[in-house]
């Protein structure tokens, strides 16, 4: 088996697992931050929960399968432990950076649905 094969088991399963369960965490714990941002439409809140979730399995699991084509031929296993390393920090990178624009797109509605809701009332 050569390195690359190997890499890409490790690196698969490693991203895969991360992914997985960074992805329930979200979900569980996004529906309570959503239901306090938009409280009045609680199916409103089920369903972008469900679209986030599933807009991020494929984002990651797409860019995931993706990277595998730009790793370069692996000739040994320090070779092997860094490009393992670096990729898997390119995607958790990239993982925290699509939870805080999510987060801050949500607020940001919150806010002006919340200003025009009040503007309607008056």
């Amino acid at each position: 088996m050569t390195y690359n094969l190997l890499a890409y088991i490790i690196f698969l399963t490693l991203i895969f697992f991360i992914v997985f369960s960074l992805g329930w965490i979200f979900y569980q714990n996004g529906e309570v931050y959503l239901k306090m941002l938009l409280a009045d439409d609680h199916q409103l809140v089920k369903a972008i929960n469900k679209i986030l979730l599933l807009g991020y399995y494929l984002l990651n699991l797409g860019y995931t399968a993706v990277s595998l084509i730009f790793w370069d031929r692996i000739s040994s296993l320090p070779e092997m432990i860094e490009k393992i390393t670096l990729y898997s920090a390119y995607i958790i990178l990239g993982l925290a950076l699509m939870h805080y624009f999510n987060m801050t797109w949500l607020f940001l509605y919150a806010k002006y649905r919340k200003r025009k809701i009040q503007f309607n009332e008056s």
